[in-house]
């Protein structure tokens, strides 16, 4: 079986994006192929957008993106952290009774719809809290809430 992993960066002019030993610098979609142990393939494909946005190439503005609403069973429905000028320390998930959903503190993981058990997570509304530390040393935390609908 293959396992297909979709990631997206985004890159200022200039910048360049390393992954796994590998730089890239322009625009593209990008496949890469790991193989575990076992003999199974994983395929990622990294699809690196320029940035067009100033606010998110201000060299001095720690800034992050998040989507407000995932769908569960379509393209691109995970929770996944776009940040620019920040060093992430993780990405934390509660229900609406303050259950921790999901935790990680990997910048390329991002959230599912899973619960901590591993089954999905009824739809609603979720909050998310953000830690990272802004280029400039300073501490950064956002928090906000994400819908999560099937």
């Amino acid at each position: 079986d293959t396992f297909n992993i979709n990631k997206y960066f985004t890159i200022c002019q200039g910048e360049e994006l390393t992954i796994d030993g590998m730089n890239y610098n322009s625009a593209g979609i990008y496949k890469k192929t790991y193989k575990s142990k076992a003999g199974c393939d994983s395929t990622v494909f990294i699809n690196l957008v320029d940035a067009d946005l100033s606010i998110l190439c201000d060299s001095f503005k720690c800034v992050t993106y998040v989507p407000n609403i995932i769908s569960l069973g379509e393209t691109n429905n995970d929770f996944t952290v776009l940040s620019k000028n920040m060093t992430f320390a993780s990405l934390e998930i509660y229900d609406r009774w303050g259950n921790k959903m999901f935790y990680t503190n990997d910048p390329l993981q991002s959230w599912q719809g899973l619960g901590p058990n591993g089954n999905l997570a009824v739809p609603g509304v979720y909050v998310y809290l953000i830690k990272g530390v802004c280029a400039d040393g300073k501490p950064y935390f956002k928090y906000g809430d994400v819908t999560l609908v099937r």
